[in-house]
């Protein structure tokens, strides 16, 4: 059997629309979720916080606290 390489779309334009949606979703979706996760306090309630273990993680940077 002879296929028709004119049927045939070649393999780049799959990873092109693949990379496309990968974009959109690295773009729209994953901020949105991060978004969620990160909450900006003053230093009062951030050790309120703290106290009642509300908390579940701290990253510590030379000039935030996350």
């Amino acid at each position: 059997m002879i296929e028709d390489p004119k049927n045939r779309r070649p393999f780049i334009y799959y990873y092109i629309i693949v990379l496309v949606i990968m974009t959109a979703l690295n773009f729209l979706v994953v901020p949105f979720i991060k978004e969620g996760q990160i909450k900006q306090v003053d230093y009062g309630t951030f050790m309120t916080m703290t106290e009642k273990g509300e908390i579940s993680k701290v990253d510590i940077q030379t000039n935030q606290i996350l």
